[in-house]
């Protein structure tokens, strides 16, 4: 009778939460990280407005003189109007004819009319939206653990290669379980 051949595996793995806390990430570095992408952070001002577009000037301005913000929408409908629902834009997600008129505004309300080419556009502003920016406070813990997932990547590679070296150079998989703080699992067969 013969015995079915056996086999025992151990299997080292890294225990990345431990490693992940042995990473630390200065101020300095996370705020220079912050003011270099500023972008990310940032909300640009935006205007809300509805569009009310006429095949003519002279349609546009008989009915501007029943327009208002209250009304807008019904009025520009009963003017034979094409009507764009209401929708916030930044200033560079709007066509250019209208950018100065609606960002330039300080205050809400009916605009135009202006030519462009979807024809003749009055516009009922009715939000102005500012620029703004999260605080570097605000965005400190979210920065942090990005750095610290991009920082881990390399230090688990570099923990690769160390214990690849450990163990080319004969060392045994407990000695470096102890040297490098692995996990290890036994499976037998």
């Amino acid at each position: 009778y013969a015995f079915p051949e056996r086999r025992t595996i151990k299997v080292a793995t890294i225990n990345t939460d431990t490693l992940a806390q042995t990473l630390t990430i200065e101020d300095d570095v996370l705020r220079a990280a912050y003011e270099d992408d500023i972008v990310l952070y940032t909300t640009p001002a935006s205007r809300t407005v509805t569009q009310a577009i006429f095949k003519s000037e002279d349609a546009a301005k008989n009915a501007i003189e029943n327009l208002s913000a209250a009304n807008f929408d019904s009025a520009a409908k009963d003017a034979k109007a094409d009507i764009i629902p209401s929708k916030a834009f930044a200033e560079d997600e709007i066509l250019d004819e209208l950018k100065e008129p609606v960002f330039g505004a300080e205050k809400t309300g009916v605009i135009g009319p202006i030519k462009t080419p979807l024809g003749w556009t009055v516009l009922n502003l009715s939000k102005i939206s500012q620029e703004t920016i999260r605080p570097f406070e605000s965005v400190k813990l979210e920065l942090r653990a990005d750095m610290v997932q991009e920082q881990l990547i390399d230090e688990i590679y570099k923990l690769i290669d160390e214990v690849d070296e450990f163990f080319a150079v004969g060392g045994s998989i407990e000695d470096a379980k102890e040297q490098f703080d692995l996990s290890v699992t036994t499976f037998t067969d």
